[in-house]
């Protein structure tokens, strides 16, 4: 309980009131107030409302002519139902290029549900990719898309359930990503080489093959027929030819690196043994850097690839309502660091 200063320069008695002489100083008790602070979790939540709607009403706007022209090849503003080609093309470009505001504005809502199925059947492979990059491009075209999206209410029920299976894939990895972290908890304790990056590349992983066979008997059982976009071979997909080029390079690279560290060993085992010393230091240090670096590229991840996945809940949860989907959002919690999901 404060206490607050005030001044007076009356006295009030039997009906005389008084001039003080001087100013007389009281003390008088501050009541408590019964305000809570509020939810930081909630006010979040309240933002994303927000901006989403403001993002909603701007994308309603036509863009001018001018900057319709300017769009380039690689942010094309359709995609037809029949064509695989552009589904491959698009596919490639939600991994490569970020979203342009007016070139989705400019799509057609069939087209926009069309790339969401591709921003769906692509999320386990941004976040198993380990790239931080491709999980922030892959939630700003999700962002996007739900923005041009028609209301709920435009809706047909086909076109929530392209909705509902987005969410529905966003709340399946981030269990996943629960249920690895629960189970390698002990392991991350003990091995300081187990990070966050494994974690959430291996729930990813875990459930890549059940969501593609699954994928498969839902267009079966929506057109009667075979996926019309089946699993493109690594010989033909660009993402998987530039996947498997940068594989080879890498590991090319670290056998150049282990060459490079036998001829450096045996360079210097002839070396007195104080200069000796001092190298194991310089390697000792060098290790922890890079230790250090992937402990925080692996802490950027697990954030990142989590905020897609609430973002992904919240949206279809409160605007296409799905909203059965919000009680598996990650909960906050105050700890020494602050609010940590």
């Amino acid at each position: 309980m404060g206490i607050e200063s005030i001044v007076r320069r009356a006295h009030y008695s039997d009906g005389v009131y008084a001039a003080l002489s001087s100013t007389v100083e009281v003390s008088v008790p501050i009541e408590p107030s019964d305000e809570q602070p509020p939810d930081p979790q909630e006010l979040y939540y309240n933002l994303l409302r927000h901006r989403f709607q403001l993002l909603r009403s701007t994308l309603k706007c036509a863009p001018p002519a001018e900057a319709i022209e300017a769009l380039d090849a690689q942010h094309p503003i359709s995609l037809p139902d029949d064509s695989k080609h552009a589904r491959q093309e698009w596919r490639w470009l939600l991994q490569t290029v970020d979203p342009h505001m007016v070139q989705i504005a400019c799509m057609h809502p069939e087209d926009v549900l069309r790339v969401l199925t591709l921003v769906t059947r692509s999320i386990s492979d941004a976040v198993k990719s380990g790239e931080v990059v491709r999980v922030k491009r892959l939630a700003a075209w999700a962002w996007g898309l739900l923005a041009r999206c028609r209301e709920v209410g435009e809706m047909g029920s086909e076109e929530v359930a392209d909705i509902r299976e987005l969410g529905k894939r966003a709340v399946k990895i981030l269990l996943k990503v629960r249920e690895v972290e629960e189970q390698d908890a002990v392991d991350i304790q003990q091995n300081s080489g187990e990070n966050g990056e494994n974690v959430i590349g291996r729930a990813a992983e875990d459930i890549s093959d059940q969501i593609e066979c699954e994928d498969m008997r839902s267009k079966e059982q929506q057109n009667g027929l075979l996926n019309d976009y089946p699993m493109v071979d690594t010989g033909s997909d660009p993402v998987a030819q530039v996947d498997d080029a940068l594989a080879n390079e890498k590991d090319e690279l670290e056998e150049a690196k282990a060459r490079l560290q036998a001829r450096l060993a045996s360079t210097f085992s002839d070396d007195i043994s104080g200069t000796g010393a001092q190298g194991g230091s310089e390697d000792a240090a060098g290790d922890d850097e890079e230790r250090n670096e992937r402990e925080d590229q692996a802490a950027e991840l697990r954030k990142q690839t989590r905020a897609m996945l609430d973002m992904i809940i919240s949206i279809s949860g409160e605007f296409y309502g799905q909203s059965d989907l919000l009680e598996f959002r990650d909960l906050w919690e105050e700890g020494d660091r602050g609010w940590v999901q």
